[in-house]
């Protein structure tokens, strides 16, 4: 039993470090190419990058709650000159594409002078929705070992929290020892003499310890 368990935590922890990820990746990109072909975008160390119309934007993290964080924008004009570029601790959605940034500081190049503005509150208009930028950023449960630990560094250089991070990658260290775990807990339940009867009641309990394994599972990595 604990041979056939190895096997199958081996192929647990392929799939998820090598072949989840990657098809994650692809499905969210096919996804985004059907559903809003004006936007480009890739996601690397420093954030989201992403193309809207001729501004290339770049967002540090996106959180559930429709609000990302460190927002750069950079405009250009129909020549590809830099105009201006935006720098905005928040941005909240607000509704139909409108974004309303906060703590701006606004650097224009004109002609023969660069102007730079400190503004509170200001608002942006952009192709981006929440439902875009969900479909690009991937959540830490989708992300391989290797690209969690180099997230965490890059986290740690920067002084940011890791703390949910961290914990999905032990949990994702962990996870294939559980197959093994749930298979030796149902040993006991494996043996039993039809003469004997309480084949229900065993069943019922071998379900009910694997479902609270699992429970108390999530519960203590949340």
């Amino acid at each position: 039993l604990v041979q056939i368990g190895l096997t199958l935590s081996l192929v647990t922890f392929v799939i998820g470090e090598f072949v989840a990820p990657a098809s994650e990746q692809a499905a969210q990109k096919l996804r985004l190419k059907a559903t809003s072909s004006n936007v480009i975008a890739q996601a690397f160390r420093s954030g989201l990058w992403v193309k809207d119309d001729t501004n290339f934007v770049n967002v540090a993290r996106v959180m559930p709650e429709t609000v990302i964080h460190e927002v750069k924008i950079y405009e250009f004009d129909s020549d590809y000159r830099l105009r201006a570029i935006s720098l905005a601790k928040t941005g909240e959605y607000q509704l139909e594409n409108l974004w309303r940034l906060k703590d701006v500081v606004q650097t224009r190049f004109e002609e023969n002078r660069t102007i730079v503005s400190r503004i509170p509150e200001a608002y942006w208009r952009s192709v981006l929705s929440p439902s875009i930028l969900n479909v690009l950023m991937v959540v830490p449960e989708q992300m391989s070992l290797w690209e969690l630990y180099s997230y965490i560094e890059h986290l740690s250089e920067n002084r940011q929290e890791t703390s949910r991070y961290e914990i999905v990658l032990w949990s994702k260290i962990i996870y294939p020892f559980a197959v093994l775990v749930m298979m030796v807990l149902a040993l006991p339940f494996a043996y039993f003499q039809v003469r004997e009867g309480g084949l229900g009641g065993k069943i019922f309990t071998g379900i009910t310890l694997g479902m609270g394994f699992h429970l108390a599972n999530r519960l203590f990595g949340h």
